[in-house]
This record gives C-alpha cells, structure tokens and sequence, in this order.
C-alpha cells in the first residue's frame, strides 16, 4: 500500500507479494493418446493481487513429475490480475502403454524486481495431480508373406493355404484392435469368409486363401494387399 507522511514530502510505497490462485484444473486430467504422442495441456494461474501499483509480480515454474507423467515450463512477471493460460504443462510418459498417474509441483515466487528491488521471494507451492491412458497401436503379424499351393490337375478340388493374422501376443486392454482386409486376389484365387475383419489385442484369425482348379496354367509371383490398420474403436477411442 501506499502511506503519505502527511504532508507535502514523499510518499512510501509499501509492496506486497504477489498472490497466486489455485491452479486449474486441478486434478488434470489428460484425453487418451498413442504411445510415442505428444499431447499436454496448460494449467491455467492467475495473480490475484490488485492491480493498484503496489504488489509485486508473480513468477512460477513446474516440474518434478512423479513417474509416468510429464511436466514442463515456466513464466516470469505476471502482473497484478493478470493471467497466464499457457506456459505451465503437465502430460503423458508416452514410452509405454498403460493407465498413467502422477503428480507434479509447481514452485512460486513473489517477485519485485523493477519494482522495489527485492527481486524473488518464495511463496508456498502448489501439487498437480495428473492422470491418463496411454495405448498402443495395434501390431499385426501375419505368419507368412508368400504361400505356395503345389500342383494339381484341372478340375481337381480347389488348393488352399492358410495365413494367421495375429494382433500381438498378450491380450491387454492398453492395445488397440487390428482391422484386416484383402485387396483384390489375381484371376484365380479366392479368399474365404476370414478375408476381413477385426483382430481384438493378443487375438489371431486364420484367414483362408484358395486356388480354383478350373483352368490349367502356371499360377507363380502373383501378388494381394494386405490392409492393416489399427482402431481404437471399444479401446482408445483414437
């Protein structure tokens, strides 16, 4: 505040620290991401003090993440009823997949510099509670990438291979499904009711590959896409 002498001379500014808020949101709560994603979000502070000339500015920085979370960034002289909305970010260990939580600190500290020459002076800080689902995309494993059906004669029964399509090996809950398609087949060849379909997390699927017999002919180096993709349709919802 500011006291007069009660007279003409000068008058003497007496500052008070900065005021922080509580932080928001708090707890933070992070949408669902992919493994190796990058998505953060900003936890919002404001300096409460009146803006009346007579209370410092207020710095603050976050850091000290628990394990399985992120946090980062930092910002200096907030002004009195000013508010800063993004340089304060929490978010994800992404490196795994898996339900993440965690907490981290957010130090502040009332600065005067520029304004009475006292320069920082600690206030108490402030704990962000952080919490998320990392998934993994799917990870398809078709067993092999070249069948061979042998040889028979026009008119015999049809030849068929079989191909296992196989999304991982553990079934979790942290994976999304695998969507599988067949591509147009050459002349010749024909796929069965396994030619698409959805593989949940650890699952396989034979699909069935066949050649009709109908006409003679060499049937060599012919090729078909395999569609693969990962959904999180009943899993991330990514």
């Amino acid at each position: 505040g500011v006291r007069g002498d009660g007279g003409t001379g000068t008058d003497i500014i007496i500052f008070g620290a900065a005021q922080p808020s509580a932080h928001t949101p708090e707890p933070v709560a992070i949408p669902n991401e992919h493994v190796g994603g990058a998505v953060t979000q900003a936890v919002t502070l404001t300096n409460t003090a009146p803006a009346d000339g007579a209370y410092e500015n207020l710095d603050a920085g976050i850091g000290s993440p628990t394990a399985g979370i992120t946090a980062s960034g930092s910002f200096t002289g907030l002004a009195p009823q000013a508010t800063d909305t993004t340089d304060l970010l929490v978010g994800l260990d992404t490196t795994a997949p898996g339900a993440k939580s965690g907490t981290s600190t957010i130090g502040l500290f009332s600065d005067g510099t520029g304004l009475d020459g006292n320069g920082q002076t600690a206030l108490p800080s402030q704990t962000v509670n952080v919490s998320g689902t990392v998934y993994a995309y799917a990870a398809p494993s078709p067993s092999a990438t070249v069948l061979n059906f042998g040889a028979t004669r026009v008119g015999g029964a049809a030849l068929t291979q079989s191909l296992a399509i196989a999304n991982g090996t553990t079934a979790t809950p942290f994976q999304e499904a695998l969507v599988y398609g067949f591509g147009t087949l050459p002349a010749g060849f024909g796929v069965g009711s396994s030619g698409s379909g959805t593989v949940a997390a650890g699952g396989t699927v034979d699909a069935t590959v066949s050649l009709v017999t109908g006409t003679a002919g060499r049937f060599a180096n012919e090729t078909v896409a395999l569609g693969l993709t990962s959904t999180g349709v009943g899993t991330s919802g990514l």
